[in-house]
């Protein structure tokens, strides 16, 4: 079999990204022909995924409230990720795909989409929140709920994106914004749409909305 161009390029092109680590493509050629090939499902770990649900009661609402949680969980990784970017001014990736450091100035277009992404896991957490209001028989979680209650006590830890976290980090925003000469319309409106997110803002009328017995 006669290689194309193409792939000669590509070969080429990983030899010299292995070369400059000081590690031999032929290693990693062998590796490929003895690796079982990678499954969509096995790279995102769905099977995990689905194995971390552990109700300690035998009601079955009790699943429905930790699964949501856990959704919840993950949007706030993904805007914490969002923000990290902001602050680090987002990332240099060649076109090999090599992690070349972060940028050295924060570009407002940059800015704005990652706002926009932020202001989307929030809507969308805003939205799905009926799922634990509607989602659940008022009896099943007054039951399981003081077992819950009881962890909390024994062993209090905070969402991932807990209150101060979020603010500190929206306030590390907007001073590096302000010390920016910059300041755009579009700017400015993205930065006052993030303020919304905050907790104080954005969840509580939410809980506030929610029946008595939640």
């Amino acid at each position: 079999m006669e290689w194309s161009d193409e792939i000669k390029g590509k070969v080429e092109k990983l030899e010299k990204k292995y070369a400059a680590s000081g590690q031999d493509l032929g290693s990693y050629l062998d590796g490929l022909l003895y690796t079982n090939p990678l499954h969509y499902w096995d790279y995102t770990c769905i099977d995990t995924l689905l194995s971390l649900q552990h109700p300690k009661t035998d009601f079955p609402d009790e699943e429905i409230f930790i699964i949501y949680h856990q959704i919840t969980e993950l949007y706030f990784k993904l805007a914490l990720n969002e923000i990290e970017q902001i602050a680090h001014n987002g990332k240099n990736i060649s076109n090999e795909g090599q992690d070349l450091g972060w940028k050295n100035r924060l570009e407002v277009d940059f800015f704005i989409a990652r706002v926009k992404r932020i202001n989307n896991y929030f809507e969308a957490l805003s939205k799905s929140f009926s799922i634990m209001v509607h989602g659940m028989e008022k009896e099943q979680f007054l039951k399981f709920e003081r077992f819950r209650r009881a962890l909390r006590k024994s062993a209090p830890r905070k969402s991932q994106l807990s209150n101060a976290d979020f603010i500190k980090s929206t306030s590390t925003i907007e001073a590096r914004l302000k010390s920016d000469s910059t300041k755009l319309p579009s700017v400015k409106s993205a930065l006052s749409r993030i303020h919304l997110l905050k907790f104080e803002r954005g969840w509580l009328p939410l809980l506030s909305n929610s029946p008595a017995w939640f």
